[in-house]
């Protein structure tokens, strides 16, 4: 399998640096009160507006690993005071979070000047698009379990909790779960499928319920617009210890503006253009059809046999 281009990431953090802000980054601060109290007030009610992790839930281990998320964020201001909150009020006792905004003309700057003494790192400026603004985050992260989360998903609650045992308990390299799908006001289960290395060039898992030590990691593959995440998973989850949390760890909005789902003939050439960028790397499946049909036969038998999904 060939490479694609990839970035310096060393370039990248020193110009984000800039020789005035010491490397580690600082962590979002930790209270045993929690956060809750400390953040902008809302009238809202609910998950995360109102009600936060407990910290005593996190009294039965010691030494938590350190987790990074990285924020990409460009003009979602009505959605990403929902994501801010539902990172920091996780009230994770280790917890690395980098926002890279890419000069965005809404409410997004006022929104994160509110939330600015409770993250590691936060700067918005005119950036290549989404997968640079996510290069440029893990370019700072010093934590050993990554992710990402766009400025319109949000993390359920515990979310970060279940991921870090999971790699204390199974000695996990990639980490993935279900995730739920948020259209006109109501959650849309997405159930994630058991990945095996052999299927890895078969998209299904959620972008915002997976997450991987930082030992497999890779910069993003920046020429992608759309896939960027799938063509990822093909490169860090292959070969790597992977653990299937059966639970709902993240919560994506359905919009019109979001990749996904758009429908806009533009945004459908982007996905075809990724396709084809993929392809040349990573080279053509000829037994797509017969692959394609034993993955869905074996996610069939997961289905009606729910319990083995635990096993893995």
């Amino acid at each position: 399998m060939k490479k694609p281009p990839l970035p310096s990431y060393k370039e990248y953090r020193a110009d984000l640096l800039n020789g005035k802000i010491s490397w580690p980054l600082k962590p979002v601060p930790y209270t045993k009160e929690g956060l809750l109290s400390f953040l902008p007030k809302s009238q809202k009610q609910g998950w995360p507006w109102n009600e936060e992790v407990k910290p005593e839930e996190y009294k039965t281990i010691v030494g938590w690993p350190k987790i990074t998320v990285v924020s990409p964020s460009y003009n979602q201001g009505k959605y990403f005071e929902e994501t801010i909150r539902s990172i920091l009020l996780q009230n994770y006792p280790n917890l690395e979070y980098i926002i890279l905004d890419g000069g965005s003309t809404d409410e997004t700057c006022s929104i994160l000047d509110e939330y600015r003494e409770f993250i590691s790192f936060c700067k918005s400026e005119k950036d290549r698009g989404q997968s640079h603004a996510i290069n440029k985050g893990f370019s700072l992260a010093s934590g050993k379990i990554y992710c990402w989360l766009n400025s319109d998903d949000y993390f359920t609650k515990g979310t970060l909790k279940q991921v870090a045992y999971a790699f204390l308990d199974k000695k996990a390299q990639f980490v993935y779960g279900n995730s739920y799908n948020l259209k006109e006001g109501k959650l849309i289960p997405s159930i994630s499928p058991i990945i095996f290395d052999r299927y890895l060039c078969i998209p299904g898992l959620a972008q915002p319920s997976v997450f991987w030590d930082s030992s497999v990691h890779q910069p993003i593959w920046e020429e992608l617009n759309c896939t960027m995440d799938f063509e990822l998973w093909m490169r860090i989850a292959k070969g790597a210890r992977k653990k299937y949390i059966n639970n709902f760890l993240s919560v994506a909005h359905v919009h019109d503006e979001a990749k996904t789902y758009s429908s806009d003939v533009k945004m459908k050439q982007k996905w075809q253009e990724d396709h084809e960028r993929q392809w040349k790397i990573h080279g053509p499946v000829p037994t797509w059809n017969r692959l394609n049909l034993e993955n869905r036969y074996i996610q069939r038998l997961f289905n009606k046999f729910f319990f083995l999904k635990n096993l893995f």
